[in-house]
């Protein structure tokens, strides 16, 4: 039986993972040093007394806890690459996005078209943005994963209204977290309700853009204890109104890309009984989006093809609707010699965007429709949704003093995954069907997706300064694939389908050593892999001609070396990572002699460099905090003969060298109140665009940006008013590349902006 203390366990971990992210201050941590390991049963404990710091809590850096090995530890105690992002100042600074905080997180970048259609990358893992090429980072909420097993766009791009804090790890992560997690996994994870305090909060912010409009948002909270250390709830909901800055002259509007997103969570805690704790959670998330951040430029140059912050496509295209759906239940009972856990999720995505096509099959509209306009509008609506249920079951030694520690689990997944898209000769400036119109290609693909693995590691320690770690998973997936297509360019109507099956062996390898109890040393080998499948778009000619029906899986093993520690009586910590990753059988997208799309298996690349973050607290209320990667990924093979890559070509949208240099001062006012103030330089390196098809078609060059925030601020007992600035100086930079073909003449490239420079303020109100 535990005792009373022993029962309000999984509460004072929660608090010493709160306190830990609020002493990082907003900074985005790599370290978090502890001198003692954390156990999954146990509270958190320090060898000497903190430093005293009024307000702050600074110094609590050194508990951070976060559970990237599926069990609560400090960060400094886990051999992994990695990196946190606290909720609380993400929402503080306007940093509501994806592509608002991604780079400042070493090692980490993405390929963006506009909301809803984002590729996340580490360490350089990629060979392009695909909507049906599979993932290779994997996306977890409380440990559910989460989004598309087979293609890139499904992820949780969740607003931090009740989440805790994002854990981002690096390097593949295939032995505890399966397919997709082959470049690393961000884990998005949630607040729980508290069985012993009521509390609310409440927050509201505006925003204003330069080149556009004003934005605004929401935020409340409200946690409920229904039984006293028994039953409690938790609600929280949110609405923004993100401003645009994109005009369309065509449309002859500004703003295009403004957007609206609302949503909300409800959260249950049961203490069934001493030893079960039952979770259950709904979390429901929409968007819309009116266009992409998107500007045109002549051909392979940065000449705006239509002016500055402008572009040009049909109305009622361009834009996207997203709905996001996760209902998760976990139970945790503590048998005493183990701990038995079960997870339980199943998650609901779609979007809609409907594409302006007219660059690259208006020509060949006209040539059905109207031969003598010479030029017809092409309207690509497309639909993607994806149904996805996970069940994890896991049985866990207490991972305390013990010497030999162990995990073994069983896991199931299945996914329901269909991409529709129609295309329609269009007006080219109404956007609308005239006479004589009609379709030229329409296709459903419905998709099934079925994985089951089994899971264990083994965590042995030969003294109480050094252990190693030893796992396996095996894992076994099917695919069933549809298509259903007709229309003139399909060649009239046709059926097919196809079926793959994979079966791979991912493992994982490490070793931990403590010369002090302010440094670790760690080494680490690590594979993983993605699924392969079908080639879903092939015409039924190509396929006559030899086209391949279906790809394989690709694998990759990562090695790596690494310190994370604390010096000069913790004034300073650093975390450092040494890797070099192995990449076999790339998937690849090629394209036919008729210009369709299609996936091989493309030979070899490599990824090798340094992620490092350094903190450093001079004095009481001060800390700087310096991060940076170096990323050389490249081909070490020459693809296929549908693509123009060869060896030494560097891998699409990642930037040999990305860093970021913060800092923040907090500093008491008065007995009940305080002020900070703090900022930010991030330095995101140049990238190159996709492969090509050709030589003669130079992949585009995307050049390297820097931008600067700034924030001060004034807390008081039970609120916090922010100001802040984001990208002050108003740099360009450019997200992405995707060539808009040519058929007039003129041959447009678009590029994603990041957002320009935003003046904001947000204040909250906790009670």
């Amino acid at each position: 039986m535990r005792s009373k203390p022993e029962q309000h366990r999984k509460t004072r971990i929660a608090e010493a993972i709160k306190a830990g992210l609020l002493g990082s201050l907003c900074a985005f941590s790599a370290t978090g040093w502890q001198a003692q390991a954390g156990t999954d049963d146990a509270e958190p404990q320090a060898t000497e007394q903190p430093q005293e710091t009024p307000r702050t809590g600074v110094t609590e850096l050194n508990r951070l806890m976060v559970t990237a090995q599926k069990r609560v530890e400090p960060m400094s105690e886990v051999p992994i690459s990695m990196s946190v992002i606290e909720a609380d100042c993400m929402a503080e600074g306007g940093e509501v996005k994806f592509t608002d905080y991604f780079n400042k997180v070493p090692g980490l970048s993405i390929n963006s078209n506009g909301a809803g259609r984002t590729s996340v990358l580490l360490r350089g893992i990629t060979t392009g943005a695909s909507t049906l090429l599979v993932p290779t980072v994997g996306f977890t909420v409380d440990d559910v994963p989460f989004g598309s097993s087979i293609a890139s766009y499904v992820f949780p791009d969740l607003d931090p209204a009740d989440l805790s804090h994002i854990e981002v790890l690096r390097g593949p992560q295939g032995t505890l977290y399966g397919a997709s997690s082959m470049g690393g996994l961000i884990k998005f994870v949630t607040a729980d309700p508290d069985t012993q305090a009521f509390e609310g909060r409440v927050q509201a912010d505006f925003s204003s853009v330069a080149h556009g409009g004003t934005g605004y948002g929401m935020r409340a909270m409200l946690n409920l204890p229904i039984a006293q250390d028994r039953f409690a709830l938790r609600l929280s909901a949110f609405f923004r109104e993100d401003p645009g800055y994109i005009k369309d002259t065509l449309q002859h509007r500004s703003e295009v890309n403004r957007g609206n997103a609302q949503g909300a969570r409800v959260s249950a805690l049961w203490q069934a009984s001493e030893n079960v704790t039952v979770k259950a959670a709904v979390l429901a998330q929409d968007g819309r989006y009116g266009a992409t951040g998107n500007v045109d430029f002549l051909g392979n140059t940065r000449v705006p093809a239509y002016g500055e912050y402008t572009h040009e496509r049909m109305p009622g295209t361009d834009g996207s609707d997203i709905e996001v759906r996760l209902y998760n239940l976990s139970i945790d009972a503590d048998l005493g010699w183990a701990n038995l856990i079960s997870l339980s999720g199943y998650g609901d995505y779609s979007l809609e965007g409907p594409y302006d096509f007219t660059n690259s099959h208006g020509v060949y509209a006209a040539s059905l429709f109207d031969p003598a306009a010479g030029l017809l509008g092409a309207r690509h609506a497309t639909r993607i949704a994806s149904e996805k249920f996970t069940q994890e079951l896991r049985l866990s030694s207490p991972f305390d003093d013990r010497r030999v520690g162990w995990n073994l689990g069983g896991f199931y997944t299945q996914e329901d995954y269909e991409y529709t898209q129609r295309m329609t000769a269009v007006d080219p400036v109404t956007g609308q069907p005239g006479a004589g119109h009609g379709l030229v290609y329409q296709a459903r693909q419905p998709s099934e997706f079925t994985e089951m693995a089994a899971f264990g590691d083994l965590t042995f320690r030969f003294t109480e300064r050094f252990d190693a770690q030893a796992g396996v998973r095996f894992s076994k997936n099917r695919q069933f694939t549809q298509e259903i297509a007709d229309g003139p360019m399909n060649g009239g109507p046709s059926q097919r389908s196809s079926r793959t099956e994979d079966e791979v062996f991912t493992y994982l390898l490490s070793t931990r050593f403590r010369p002090s109890e302010h440094l670790m040393l760690y080494a680490r080998i690590a594979s993983g892999y993605r699924a392969g499948g079908p080639n879903q778009f092939l015409l039924p000619q190509e396929i006559a001609a030899g086209l391949p029906a279906s790809f394989s899986s690709d694998s990759l093993v990562n090695y790596e070396l690494g310190l994370k520690g604390d010096f000069f009586d913790r004034k300073l910590d650093l975390a450092a990572t040494l890797f070099y990753i192995d990449w076999a059988d790339v998937q690849m997208r090629e394209r036919s002699a008729l210009g369709t799309s299609y996936y091989t298996n493309g030979g070899t690349a490599k990824s090798e460099g340094l992620e490092a973050t350094l903190n450093f607290r001079p004095v009481a209320g001060l800390t700087f905090t310096l991060s940076g990667a170096y990323t050389n990924a490249v081909l070490t093979q020459d693809a296929g003969f549908g693509t123009h890559a060869l060896a030494g070509d560097r891998l699409p949208f990642s930037p040999r060298v990305a860093g970021n240099l913060s800092a923040r001062y907090e500093f008491p006012l008065s007995d009940a109140l305080e002020g900070f103030v703090g900022g930010g330089v991030n330095y995101m390196g140049d990238t190159i665009g996709a492969f090509n098809s050709s030589a003669s078609t130079p992949r585009y060059a995307l050049p390297s940006y820097t931008t600067l925030d700034l924030n001060l601020g004034l807390r008081g007992e039970s609120w916090t008013l922010n100001l802040y600035a984001k990208n002050l100086t108003d740099e360009l930079g450019y997200l992405s590349a995707t060539a808009r073909n040519w058929t007039t003449g003129l041959r447009t490239t678009s590029l994603e902006l990041i957002r320009p420079r935003t003046i904001g303020a947000s204040i909250t109100y906790h009670f």
